[in-house]
């Protein structure tokens, strides 16, 4: 049987996967190199709309956070896709939602390692685009002082040049045309024709996220966040703002509001979830990220949104990891979750509304568990569970 010959991308991005995967590192990776991915990278990632469609059986991971001994413990002892290490293709789908850079120690690396799979297995692997992959975001969390202290003679070029490349990422995803895949969560009503329609594309530049695009979809594709229930919000009446959904709302209560821990988009409960299904049918359910999950993950009484949080002891030393697998029929569901030993992890369904990432002190999380040497700790203390949900999730 012949192959045909890697492409110089797919080569560079060989030698940079293995170099990252043997060393936790760029050791040996010049800073040209690590321009010429991003370049690579881009040029792909152009090439795909701003709604991808995947295909089932998959894999979906939310927050990495830089957090690269975390992500690759999936690998190692959840054993999903084990031979991605050995940089062989998946058997089933990859998905990544977002947030790739800040808060840990290994952004820079985990980026590359991203950029680099997918560039070995462009229609395996599959990333969209987090609220961190936005430069206004990432200049203060992290990933400009990581790249800063690892690549002291390129540093401006080369965080310029990821910043373009995130640019051009996916804003969501859907699964089989079954679940409906983003960061952040759904955008208000007069987005969801937009999001879901031929006419959707990337912003332009990153302006367009917070200044409306798209009747605020882009901005909330990104950052929106569930309130996981079906309580009515309380509406906030204190705060003018063009950009606040309560503003066209009349009443005390309502199923979405002004996303008051994040300073931006919308909040949105179990109701506001049900209209959006209503209107597109074909969806079964909701799969995001952005929201810190002690858990690794919480999903809603019906069973259909889940939020995934995929770095262990991200916040705290307890604090578990999961991902979502999705059947080749996607009648089936599996979280797989890391749990620290000792930790007390529980039920994503019983857990209580967590923090929000963006009120957490930069200081606090690169100096906390996720932020250490380390970053995901050491293997031998780490449990993996495996939950099926039903079949109407």
């Amino acid at each position: 049987m012949s192959f045909a010959p890697l492409s110089p991308a797919q080569l560079l991005a060989q030698k940079v996967a293995s170099t990252i995967i043997g060393t936790k590192s760029l050791s040996g990776i010049t800073d040209t190199e690590v321009l010429q991915l991003t370049y690579y990278g881009k040029e792909l990632f152009d090439t795909e709309p701003a709604r991808v469609s995947v295909k089932a059986p998959c894999h979906i991971f939310g927050d990495i956070h830089g957090n690269l001994p975390g992500f690759l413990m999936f690998f190692t002892h959840a054993e999903v896709e084990q031979q991605l290490l050995q940089l062989q293709p998946p058997k089933w789908n990859l998905l990544v939602l977002g947030d790739f850079v800040d808060r840990g120690q290994f952004s820079l690396e985990v980026a590359a390692l991203l950029v680099a799979l997918k560039l070995l297995f462009p229609d395996k692997i599959v990333l969209v685009r987090g609220n961190h992959e936005t430069m206004s975001t990432n200049i203060h969390y992290g990933f400009r002082k990581e790249v800063g202290r690892k690549r002291t003679n390129s540093a401006q070029e080369i965080y310029n040049a990821w910043n373009e490349l995130f640019d051009k990422l996916p804003l969501c995803a859907v699964v089989s045309d079954t679940f409906l895949c983003m960061h952040g969560g759904l955008p208000r009503p007069g987005g969801w024709d937009f999001m879901m329609g031929n006419e959707f594309v990337k912003p332009a530049n990153e302006g367009e996220i917070y200044n409306g695009g798209g009747n605020w979809a882009f901005c909330d594709i990104l950052w929106a966040d569930s309130s996981h229930d079906g309580h009515s919000l309380r509406l906030y009446k204190d705060e003018k703002r063009p950009d606040k959904p309560d503003n066209a709302q009349e009443g005390n209560f309502g199923n979405y509001r002004f996303n008051r821990k994040c300073k931006v988009s919308i909040e949105y409960n179990d109701v506001f979830v049900q209209q959006f299904l209503d209107k597109f049918p074909h969806i079964s359910g909701i799969f995001r990220a952005h929201e810190p999950q002690p858990n690794g993950y919480r999903i809603n009484e019906a069973q259909t949104h889940m939020t995934l949080h995929s770095s262990i002891r991200y916040a705290e030393p307890s604090d578990c990891a999961s991902i979502a697998q999705i059947s080749a029929d996607c009648q089936k569901i599996v979280i797989i979750t890391l749990k620290p030993k000792g930790g007390t992890g529980g039920g994503g369904q019983q857990q209580q509304q967590t923090t929000t990432e963006e009120e957490e002190q930069d200081e606090q999380q690169q100096g906390g568990s996720n932020g250490g040497t380390d970053g995901g700790g050491g293997g031998d203390d780490v449990e993996v569970d495996f939950t099926e949900l039903s079949k109407n999730t």
